[in-house]
């Protein structure tokens, strides 16, 4: 039934994993004892990513920088976990509070021995034995963490449901994770010598190409939205974002302004053009009234 669900919402999806095996993605087939419901591989492209600038190192440079990026981190790790303010950490806490609201929708009815009938959403409904931390939904033992039909019964016989939280979350584990720190080390000037053989260093030859320090893309993964089913042509994020900056838009906002500035440009000379005119042929004509009249002035004197 969940196959053919799957098949009505995604034709790829369905064909993908059809022959894959189901407890490599399912979570209804994964086992109890990695207490993980991780399917994606964040853990691997974080120390990836955490390496990147050492990855193109020679042997002792690599190492050296890998055994100082660990070094800070146990620190760093150590003093975030004095300022915990709980015994389990504040993301489980966030969850578990989280789970104890939902866990308030759930219906649970005691039938003897620290066991539950815990009726949820619909049709659901599973046991739940409080002794043993274990519900027929399975996620309670997949996580370590109570599901919210476990949550109901804790809430129902008045436990404390961090104490039903698996100790792998509690402080008192990740202080023995983080306790055991790594030493500094001298430098090669101190460092004793040796009568073995040198190694030789290798004879270094230089790619043609920029070092390549990017992962692998699958072949139907995009590398602008790094989701699966399209390659960047066809992406639709990229289409969006293309829309609002298209060159024809930039040309057609610039013309305007340019038209303006040249109608400004004449209609700011055309004026100073006319009033120069004015000013000769004014400067003209006066010139011209006054002949006249020396000519009358001398007409009068000889008469």
């Amino acid at each position: 039934m969940s196959m053919e669900r799957m098949r009505s919402a995604s034709e790829d999806v369905y064909k993908l994993l059809q022959d894959k095996d189901p407890k490599h993605w399912s979570l209804a087939f994964f086992t109890n004892t990695a207490l993980c419901v991780m399917l994606c591989n964040n853990m691997c492209e974080a120390f990836k990513s955490a390496i990147l600038n050492a990855r193109d190192k020679l042997l002792i440079s690599l190492m050296e920088m890998i055994r100082i990026c660990l070094m800070k981190r146990l620190v760093r790790k150590i003093a975030e976990l004095e300022r915990w303010k709980h015994e389990i950490s504040p993301k489980v806490l966030k969850l578990v509070e989280k789970v104890k609201f939902e866990g308030n929708i759930c219906r649970p009815e005691y039938y003897g021995n620290h066991k539950y009938q815990v009726r949820g959403y619909g049709d659901e409904q599973y046991n739940v034995d409080i002794q043993n931390r274990t519900c027929a939904h399975n996620k309670w033992q997949l996580t370590g963490i109570p599901c919210i039909h476990g949550m109901s019964t804790l809430l129902n016989s008045i436990n404390d449901p961090i104490q039903f939280v698996l100790n792998m979350y509690k402080k008192e584990t990740f202080m023995k994770a983080y306790n055991p720190f790594i030493y500094g080390i001298n430098g090669p000037t101190m460092w004793p010598n040796t009568n073995d053989k040198l190694v030789q260093v290798l004879e270094f030859k230089k790619q043609r190409r920029r070092p390549k320090k990017a992962r692998n893309l699958q072949s139907d993964e995009c590398s602008k939205c790094n989701q699966q089913g399209h390659n960047k042509t066809t992406c639709e994020i990229r289409k969006g974002l293309g829309s609002k900056t298209e060159p024809t838009d930039v040309a057609e906002s610039t013309k305007p302004s340019q038209v303006t500035e040249a109608t400004d440009a004449a209609e700011s000379t055309q004026p100073s053009q006319v009033t120069e005119a004015t000013q000769a042929t004014e400067q003209a004509e006066p010139s011209q009234e006054t002949q006249p009249s020396q000519g009358t002035k001398s007409k009068r004197t000889n008469q």
